[in-house]
């Protein structure tokens, strides 16, 4: 990219987001990071993925949340061109137990979020990271964005529904330009604790039973590298594009079920683990796989990494993290697929 411009990263800490600050830098950008370091998972894995961002002259970083009127107001006047909003609470299992707080966070959030940049940063236009979970129950092919969703799964699903509602109706009211991407279970280096691929690294490292829900489960994994180069695609059409509102599908246009994984796994890691199959969940579907083409066409999207590198890339990653005795010991709990 040839114009430097100021740039709005939400969950700029996160595994995606920090990912992404780092790639709008690397071009020459400004950007502006905000995160609370919401406690979902230890907050020193978020400061430790910022610690190359806060080095550079280039970003700055703003603690709080994303809607808070407050901490917006350092954003007065601020050449933002795109605002990536990255920032929600993840997690579809937990979202059952936490309905209310994950409705508060990352749809009401948004909303205000939304109203006070419409006056403190009037022009910009908006990126919103979604998630294959907005599609429902498995269809069996693959998901097109044309499709109708179906009934969200679990809590977590219906904010990113909502999430992508508030945007569109954003964009009509406003006249910014807006792009949504759904992400397909993105993994790689700095991939958050709590989802599988960790999970299931650590009950290799301690020989612990890994819980698998349902035989047959398979998903279309993205790594990390592949969903950046989507979001820089992203971004060149909203700057370029006239169109109002679209949305994309970030997969790899392949599917892998969860037990190619398992082995794959083992097989570089040089460990192995016993494995134990449950039923499926009612709150998760049992596989998901993007239809890309229309994201190709649109954004000269191409995936470059093939599971077995990305996975053995993730592996790497991972051994070479200091993990502590504690870290290895620490309960399992149900290991996350989705985004």
């Amino acid at each position: 990219m040839n114009n430097p411009s100021s740039f709005l990263v939400t969950g700029a800490s996160g595994f995606i987001g920090s990912h992404l600050c780092e790639a709008l830098i690397a071009q020459g950008h400004r950007v502006f990071g905000i995160d609370n370091f919401d406690p979902y998972y230890d907050a020193a894995l978020k400061r430790e993925n910022l610690r190359f961002l806060k080095s550079n002259a280039s970003f700055t970083f703003i603690e709080g949340s994303y809607g808070d009127y407050h901490v917006l107001q350092a954003l007065r006047d601020q050449p933002i061109e795109v605002v990536f909003h990255l920032g929600a609470r993840p997690g579809t299992r937990s979202s059952l137990t936490e309905a209310t707080f994950y409705k508060e966070n990352n749809v009401k959030e948004t909303a205000r979020m939304l109203f006070f940049l419409n006056r403190l940063i009037p022009g910009a236009h908006y990126i919103f990271a979604s998630s294959s979970s907005v599609y429902g129950r498995s269809t069996g092919t693959a998901f097109a964005e044309s499709a109708k969703l179906g009934a969200p799964l679990n809590p977590y699903a219906e904010t990113k529904v909502n999430g992508e509602i508030l945007f569109e109706r954003f964009s009509t009211a406003n006249g910014s330009r807006v792009r949504i991407l759904r992400f397909f279970s993105v993994y790689g280096p700095r991939q958050r604790p709590d989802l599988a691929f960790s999970k299931f690294a650590k009950a290799i490292l301690t020989n612990n039973t890994i819980r698998v829900f349902g035989e047959a489960a398979y998903r279309d994994f993205t790594y990390i590298d592949d969903i950046i180069s989507g979001m820089l695609g992203a971004l060149k059409h909203v700057r370029t594009s006239t169109s109002l509102c679209d949305t994309f599908n970030l997969g790899s246009g392949r599917k892998v079920k969860v037990t190619e994984t398992l082995q794959l796994l083992m097989n570089y890691m040089g460990a192995s683990a016993p494995i134990q199959f449950l039923p499926p969940l009612a709150e998760e579907s049992e596989g998901t796989l993007a239809c890309i083409n229309k994201t190709r066409e649109a954004l000269g999207y191409e995936p470059q990494t093939s599971f077995e590198v990305g996975l053995e890339n993730f592996v790497k990653w991972f051994l070479s993290r200091r993990i502590t005795p504690a870290d290895l010991h620490q309960p399992q709990p149900s290991q996350e697929l989705l985004p």
